[in-house]
């Protein structure tokens, strides 16, 4: 086999993988923006539940982590 039959080869190969790539890469960009919206529709639940948030945080010590980052997501907007 030739040197260029080699690098046209290789280059097929590269061509296969960077397709599965940029797929991927779609599908990452539109699940992100899914998982951005539902961070979003948490945040908004969350904050309207302010005056409570004591109470919640009490009543859910594990989720208090992801109440941060919520409120968060809310106020960067």
């Amino acid at each position: 086999m030739e040197f260029k039959d080699i690098l046209k080869e290789l280059q097929t190969h590269i061509d296969t993988r960077m397709e599965e790539f940029s797929t991927l890469g779609k599908q990452c960009k539109k699940l992100q923006k899914e998982v951005y919206n539902l961070q979003d529709k948490m945040a908004k639940i969350f904050k309207s539940l302010e005056p409570v948030h004591p109470i919640i945080r009490d009543q859910h010590p594990d989720k208090n982590e992801l109440f941060d980052a919520l409120l968060v997501v809310e106020e960067e907007k």
